[in-house]
């Protein structure tokens, strides 16, 4: 889902993405080559991380469709949004408008991150797929606010070893938050982040490859930041659903199923579910239809100066009684006959050649034998090989050098 980066923005490369990225945002080349291939039918992506906790049972994997989304991973109505144009600081052009952030403590009580109760103006906030937290929050007052609500503190944010990258480290020393999270789009849309998605212990990468994990430093995966626009970030959806399209301009949010089942669903360029065997043809066959009374004699005349119709379709040709399909027949018996030809005119090609090139060394050892007297003669003493045709006919240089005993230098 992330966007390119420019070799000289060291930032974005060190920064944001340390992890291997595959460019399936606004302008991929990917999902161009396969609208243009036929193989999807419209510059869409489906979306979801997986419950991504640390070692818990109910962890399930992520999903990524092209050319529609996984209808068996959502829930309920999606709400759709149109992309924002003419905003540079989100690239993925997928600006959402956040109404409520709250905490979902055990005992049922809800405390809200606003400044008040009554705070009308919605967060606006920029999905960013790719960066490596759930989401980044502003410190003042909204970051503070939460640890304040939490009774926690701030350490440290996780490095270029963790997994995590960016994420909040808390105070080890402190009792862990056991509560989870919920986002309110001013759509209606709530997303509750359960708490082994939002608090796990910090995970790092070590020298050879391998996760490790601190069980006693918790991590909150909120990204801190002094200012600048609001990001939503990869594990947002393991309680959400994304779908994506471009040829649209439009995307689509839900609730996360976290199942195993899967629903494709192909959209088509107006971000409407279409038939994918219509709008997409993997494997396209050639068919040739033809009139079935093409053998009266009747009609005979007729159909002599008709031209047969090709078209192009992807369902099965009747199987014969061989039990091979027609047009596999057809194209056993073309691909035979060119390959045939293909033989025959190679065979050609390599007789014409050697007579020409035995014709031209014999025409210049004529000419050479008329302008110069020349000719080549078995008595003759050769140093070298090229020596045996004139100077003036193209030839290559000799193998070898001419032996010659060693001289003393004056």
């Amino acid at each position: 889902m992330a966007q390119p980066v420019a070799p000289e923005d060291t930032w974005g490369l060190y920064g944001a993405n340390p992890q291997h990225i595959l460019g399936v945002g606004t302008e991929s080349t990917v999902l161009s080559a396969l609208r243009n291939a036929g193989r999807i039918a419209s510059r869409s992506v489906g979306y979801y991380w997986g419950m991504d906790s640390v070692g818990s049972k109910d962890d399930t994997s992520g999903s990524l469709v092209f050319g529609g989304y996984d209808r068996a991973k959502t829930y309920g109505d999606g709400h759709e949004m149109d992309f924002t144009l003419g905003r540079d600081s989100c690239r993925s052009k997928m600006m959402i408008s956040i109404s409520g952030l709250s905490l979902n403590f055990r005992n049922g009580t809800d405390v809200s991150l606003f400044a008040s109760s009554n705070q009308e103006k919605p967060l606006r906030a920029c999905i960013v797929p790719q960066n490596p937290y759930l989401m980044s929050l502003n410190q003042e007052p909204y970051f503070d606010n939460l640890l304040g609500a939490i009774g926690n503190k701030f350490v440290n944010a996780s490095t270029m070893q963790g997994v995590d990258y960016q994420s909040t480290l808390l105070d080890p020393e402190i009792q862990w938050y056991d509560g989870d999270f919920t986002i309110k789009l001013n759509t209606g849309l709530s997303i509750t982040i359960p708490n082994n998605q939002l608090i796990v212990p910090e995970r790092r990468i070590n020298e050879n490859g391998e996760i490790y994990r601190n069980d006693s430093q918790p991590l909150l995966r909120i990204n801190r930041m002094q200012d600048g626009l609001i990001s939503i970030g990869r594990f947002f959806f393991t309680s959400a659903y994304l779908a994506t399209n471009e040829d649209a301009g439009k995307f689509t949010l839900w609730r996360a199923n976290p199942t195993t089942d899967q629903d494709l669903v192909a959209l088509g360029p107006s971000n409407k579910p279409v038939d994918s065997r219509v709008t997409c043809t993997a494997a396209p066959l050639s068919t040739v239809s033809a009139s079935p009374n093409e053998g009266e004699e009747d009609k005979g005349d007729k159909d002599k100066g008709k031209t047969s119709e090709t078209t192009t379709t992807s369902t099965a040709t009747p199987e014969s009684d061989t039990g091979l399909p027609i047009a596999a027949k057809a194209g056993i018996a073309a691909g035979a006959g060119t390959a045939g030809l293909i033989c025959i005119s190679l065979l050609v090609w390599l007789i014409i050649r050697r007579k020409r090139r035995v014709r031209g060394e014999s025409d210049a050892m004529s000419l050479a034998s008329v302008q110069t007297g020349w000719s080549r003669s078995g008595d003759m003493k050769i140093g070298y090989p090229s020596q045996g045709y004139p100077h003036f006919i193209p030839q290559e240089m000799g193998t070898f050098n001419e032996r010659r005993p060693p001289v003393e230098m004056p």
